[in-house]
């Protein structure tokens, strides 16, 4: 495990800043599991603080796959900073019943990935 320098934002252990940006771009991945709090089938990916959507960004630009995790709860919710786009995302993984509107909808944009087994 690797932990990068910079500010560390308490609710979500993402470290943010300029030392931590320069060192995440020299760090390459197969696989990004991203965070987020809010997937909006018009906001899109989102969270609330853009020094962290920031740095999200650039961790998903140095992987070759990015799977975002959306709980129940962020699905349908919409926080100010946008991420990523839905076609920079292999998919969601979450445990949100798959047959409600908003999932349908979302569905249209991204792989649903059911964390429910």
């Amino acid at each position: 495990m690797f932990m990068l320098g910079g500010r560390l934002f308490k609710h979500s252990a993402v470290a943010s800043g300029a030392a931590a940006v320069e060192a995440a771009e020299r760090i390459s991945a197969d696989v990004f599991f991203l965070g987020v709090t809010g997937i909006h089938p018009e906001s899109g990916l989102t969270t609330g603080d853009p020094d962290e959507a920031a740095m999200k960004r650039v961790l998903a630009s140095r992987a070759a796959e990015t799977y975002v995790l959306g709980s129940s709860e962020k699905i349908g919710a919409a926080s100010p900073y946008g991420v990523i786009g839905f076609e920079d995302a292999a998919g969601v993984i979450t445990d949100a019943d798959p047959q409600t509107d908003v999932m349908r909808r979302l569905g249209a944009h991204l792989r649903i990935i059911d964390a429910r087994g």
